[in-house]
């Protein structure tokens, strides 16, 4: 057991996982803003886009697994 699962236990407290409940997706790295700190390295100048089968895939997967 970790020492952070251990503080827990000593404190009372019990983490679990809950559902699913939000799914991000990046449908591409174009942005109207360049800031340093972001996770896809998105800017104005980047071109890279999801294509039409990906989407689709996606589409068709949340649909299948929407409550």
């Amino acid at each position: 057991m970790t020492s952070f699962d251990e503080q827990l236990r000593t404190q009372g407290i019990r983490l679990s996982r809950r559902g699913l409940r939000t799914l991000q997706i990046n449908v591409g790295r174009k942005c109207n803003q360049a800031c340093r700190h972001c996770h896809v390295d998105a800017a104005p100048w980047r071109t890279e886009m999801m294509d039409g089968p990906t989407f689709e895939l996606i589409a068709g997967w949340m649909l299948q697994h929407h409550p």
